[in-house]
């Protein structure tokens, strides 16, 4: 079932959104701080990333070096497990365009963001694309929708945040816009998002 016809404007998340990133994340982490000599869960550090980074990097207190480290496995494109998009999400972009729809996105990713987007041929989507150099305050601030809906004169009746954070939620709701839980394991998380999807098919 369709749950999301309603909507006109998606300004979607990226990591753990439209792409399984995760993993390969939180396999840079292990990896990271392994050459250092520290051994670390990556069934935990995977769900401290899933939080924040800054919640897993804060919780393990990476050194400069460690930091640096991390940023050079997560930023390679063969790092095993590989970043790789959801099922589904391009034929959901799709069926959105197809009727009028327009994508947006926000995300706090770096420029990579745009090389990731790019290689998937999906760059032409979107109407824009903010990632971190865009310099808005990170979610949950409402900042960067904020700028979306003034700059392109969005009706919040009709525009919809999309992602798998509650970071991601509260952006959407402290912009006054709806909000779309992606609950990829199916775990009836506790949040404040107005519905929640468990499967690209039910987007369109």
């Amino acid at each position: 079932m369709i749950i999301t016809e309603k909507y006109e404007n998606f300004i979607w998340d990226f990591d753990g959104t439209l792409f399984d990133s995760y993993p390969h994340t939180a396999a840079a982490l292990v990896q990271a701080l392994k050459d250092s000599g520290r051994e670390i869960d990556v069934n935990e550090a995977e769900k401290l990333l899933r939080i924040t980074v800054g919640t897993a990097t804060r919780h393990y207190g990476l050194s400069d070096e460690e930091r640096a480290a991390f940023s050079k496995y997560e930023l390679t494109d063969d790092f095993e497990p590989v970043i790789k998009i959801y099922d589904g999400v391009l034929e959901a972009f799709d069926r959105i365009l197809a009727r009028g729809g327009k994508h947006f996105l926000f995300t706090h990713r770096d420029k990579k963001a745009l090389e990731i987007l790019g290689k998937q041929g999906m760059l032409g989507l979107f109407t824009e694309v903010l990632t971190v150099e865009n310099g808005f305050p990170y979610k949950p601030a409402p900042d960067a929708i904020e700028y979306l809906v003034k700059e392109h004169s969005l009706d919040k009746d009709k525009t919809v945040m999309i992602g798998d954070r509650e970071i991601d939620i509260g952006s959407g709701v402290n912009a006054g816009v709806h909000t779309l839980f992606f609950d990829e394991f199916n775990a009836s998380p506790k949040t404040q998002a107005e519905e929640i999807y468990t499967s690209f098919e039910q987007i369109g």
